[in-house]
């Protein structure tokens, strides 16, 4: 599900405008930040709207973003902060970064394919990493078939 933020509304009710919209998650479902388009200071409303969504579902949600983005903005509070990162670097070799990033999104020309939790060619997922930080609690399959 993706749900858009609208432009003057301040983080707080942007967050809980995002959990009546989502609302209960199911098992293995995560929640993220898309944080791409320019605007006054992102690091500090992604920090307010990231704390906002973590005490309403009792775990830190990710941000999303690319690293050219994250090289033109402080968000070094929302790092030190805990909250885990899902980047786009679109090359062969996960980015070196030294914040807390299991999840890389390695192309923009991949295809998702679903079949219960089945996905393909989208991103490549520390399972490893996310299992440990209880973002992901159960898989339906092996690891080896859900993400190849």
């Amino acid at each position: 599900m993706h749900t858009r933020t609208w432009a003057g509304h301040t983080p707080q009710a942007e967050a809980d405008h995002f959990a009546r919209t989502v609302g209960r998650l199911q098992k293995g479902e995560i929640l993220a930040l898309d944080m791409e388009e320019p605007f006054g200071d992102p690091g500090d409303w992604s920090l307010a709207f990231l704390q906002t969504l973590e005490s309403i579902y009792h775990f830190k949600p990710y941000i999303y973003t690319y690293r050219y983005y994250l090289q033109t903005h402080d968000f070094s509070m929302v790092k030190a902060a805990g909250f885990p990162l899902w980047i786009a670097a679109y090359q062969d070799t996960k980015p070196i970064t030294s914040w807390y990033a299991p999840l890389w999104q390695n192309t923009d020309q991949g295809r998702l394919v679903v079949t219960e939790t089945y996905l393909s060619g989208l991103a490549r997922f520390s399972l490893t990493d996310m299992q440990s930080s209880h973002h992901i609690s159960s898989l339906r399959r092996p690891a080896s078939e859900i993400f190849r």
